[in-house]
Parts: C-alpha cells; structure tokens; sequence
C-alpha cells in the first residue's frame, strides 16, 4: 500500500484527525456539522492487543528515515516488531456497549504540549488509572529514568536536562519509556486543535483560550472513563504547573464539579490539584501531550509526516485515544456562534446563561457558551 496519498486507507490503528479534508483520513463527509458529537480514534476500552515495536527512533530529527515524508513510501517497510510475547490482559471488561475499568481511587495527571512557535498547534492530554495501576508504572519509570526529571522535548531535542546526554541515548530513553506506557494498565486521552486556524476565525478569543477548550475535553472524557468503572469512585485530577492559566482552569473545572444538568459532574473530585514535574506522573502525561501535538503538527505544519513509531505504539494499544480539531470544525463553531444574534429560542437560552454568570455580551463569552453547550450536548447524552 502507497501511505499517504489521495484516497489512500491507513491502518485502523493510526490516529485520525476528526473532521480534517486530507481524504485518505475523514471520518465525517462533506456537508456534515463539523460540530457534532467527538468521534475518538481509539475503539472502545477491550482486552489487549500486542503493542507495536516503536523502532529505533522516537521521532524528531530521525522521523524521516523511519517514516518518510507523503511520497508514497511503503507504509508496511516502516513497521517493527511485537514487543509482547503474550497478549495484553488489562482488568477491562466489557458489557455490551458500556466500558469497564477494574479499580478504585482514581487519578488523572494532565499536561500539555504546543508546536515549538506556539502558533500551529496546541494539546492537552492526561492519563486515567486506580493506585495500583498507578504504584507499578511509577516504580518502573523512575527505574529507567534514574530519578532524572523527563520532558519529552528537551528529551527528543538534547536540551535542559538532556543536553550533556547522546542524541541516541536520549532517544533510547523516549522509546523505552513511551513503549512503558504502552505497556502499563493506564487509559490515555490526547486532545489538539489548530490554533493558527482558531484564532484566524476568532481573533478575540482569550489568548489562552485553547488550553481551556483542550483542557475541557480531557476533564469531560476521564469523568465518562470515571462513570463506568467498577468500583464506582471518583476521579481526582492533577495538572501541571501553569501559572497562567491556573486560575481560571480551577473556575473552569470548579463549574463543571458544579453543573448538576451535566450527568458527569458527579463523578469528578470536588478540586483540581496542580503538580511540579517532580511528578512522575506529570512527566507521563507530558510524553502523552507531546505525541498528541506533534502528530497533529505533522499534519498541519510546514512539513507533512507519517504518523510516529511512538504515536503507533500508544494508539495500538487501543487504551489511548485522541481527538483533533481542524479548521472544518472551528468554522462550524463559528457558525454556530453567529446564530446566538440572530433571534429565536437560542438567543434567549444564551441571555440567560450569560446573565447568570454576569458576563457582557462579546465574542469571548460566546464562545465560551458555544464551548460550554457542546459539552452538555455532546457529552452529557454519550
């Protein structure tokens, strides 16, 4: 099979970004509301499939020589080995079409990743497990790291940290430790959007308007992940560090603890904590957001790349899922937002909102109901 061309069709396996006009890879046709229901790529939560081997090379510098730029290079000379020698047996179950996760005490680390000029692209993503799950694959990875503190672009870039170590071993340690992931008893969520093209539509969107709209998303799927788990609990999350957005993204999930119309709210701890990358946790998460950013960069940015080796071996996992937003979608939302001025039921149900939050009528706040009515929408009645 010639990867990459018009009309061509990937494997199952490999991300798709939702709603974009590269042909071989839509999974919504021309004429549909790109604003509809969040089609993930993964399927449902089930018992293992063997991981993919992520080869020689993470990705970054080397990513060509592993997966060649669109040129009709063979997709199937690019695969590596099984790494599993038996199949991967994680304490799912499944019961018609619910999803069933083992566990109790549940925590989600969260972080997120942007292209290296902050312009194209921008992601959040988080990692779902109970404290056994959690226990075993904290031990292995400060084991393979040796206490060193991981971030995965100085990691893949030789820089921080990482600027004294070999490119080759640098890379060693990026594998080994996305093929732990891999391996763990963990569920994963990544979600990137295009910023160029969101704040090309919506110039007066808040300059950190992504990472609440990212940040929405992945809070949204772990509460669902949460809803299902067999013992009921729930989920407590911990995000990285950021003091710019800190703040509002406690109010914001502080609002969703608090919507008793969004049947997941329950579900969701009553605080969100914040951790350093002291964290091992965090710095998993960071390997998770990373992934969902570049595989979208690769798509969106200046150069068009094959998926990663890496990206491979977490979504072959079919624990890890990811969402992206293309322009397609964003011009929806646009759209949808232009009929809250025009008169009707929606334009009272959006004064109504806005009046209980004490929220002038601008382009912000519009988009943030828009936000804010996908999510009860969409979420509320999967």
């Amino acid at each position: 099979m010639r990867a990459g061309l018009p009309g061509d069709v990937l494997p199952p396996d490999i991300p798709a970004c939702r709603n974009r006009t590269h042909a071989q890879l839509r999974n919504r046709h021309e004429g549909q509301d790109q604003f509809g229901t969040a089609q993930g790529v993964g399927v449902a939560l089930c018992q293992g499939v063997p991981v993919e081997d992520i080869g020689c090379d993470a990705g970054g510098a080397e990513l060509h020589e592993v997966f060649p730029l669109a040129h009709g290079a063979d997709c199937e000379s690019t695969l590596g080995k099984n790494i599993l020698d038996t199949p991967y047996a994680p304490c799912y179950r499944s019961e018609g079409r619910a999803e069933r996760f083992c566990g109790i005490m549940y925590t989600v680390y969260g972080d997120e990743s942007h292209d290296e000029t902050q312009q194209r692209v921008f992601a959040v993503a988080g990692l779902f497990g109970d404290e056994t799950a959690w226990e075993s694959v904290k031990k292995r990875w400060a084991d393979r790291t040796g206490g060193k503190l991981f971030h995965a672009v100085d990691c893949e870039s030789d820089t921080g940290d990482f600027a004294d170590s070999p490119h080759s071993e640098n890379l060693r340690l990026y594998k080994d430790l996305a093929k732990l992931l891999a391996n763990s008893n963990l569920l994963g969520y990544g979600h990137a959007m295009d910023i160029g093209e969101f704040f090309a539509l919506f110039p007066e969107a808040v300059e950190n308007q992504p990472y609440y709209m990212c940040f929405q998303e992945v809070v949204t799927r772990f509460a669902q992940y949460t809803s299902v788990c067999i013992p009921p609990d729930k989920v407590e999350c911990i995000f990285d560090l950021n003091h710019d957005v800190e703040y509002n993204a406690a109010l914001l999930y502080s609002y969703m603890v608090n919507l008793p119309e969004w049947k997941f709210h329950q579900f969701l701890a009553d605080k969100i904590s914040f951790a350093s990358r002291k964290e091992p946790g965090i710095q998993m998460a960071d390997l998770v957001a990373r992934e969902t950013m570049k595989h979208m960069d690769n798509i969106v940015g200046p150069v068009k790349r094959l998926p990663r080796l890496s990206m491979r071996a977490l979504a072959r996992t079919r624990r890890f899922k990811f969402d992206f937003f293309p322009k397609e979608y964003f011009q929806d939302l646009k759209r949808n937002i232009g009929r809250l001025i025009r008169p009707g039921g929606s334009i009272s149900e959006y004064k109504k909102w806005r009046e209980g939050h004490s929220l002038v009528d601008n382009a912000a706040n519009r988009l943030r109901y828009m936000t804010w009515l996908r999510s009860m929408q969409n979420r509320g009645s999967s």
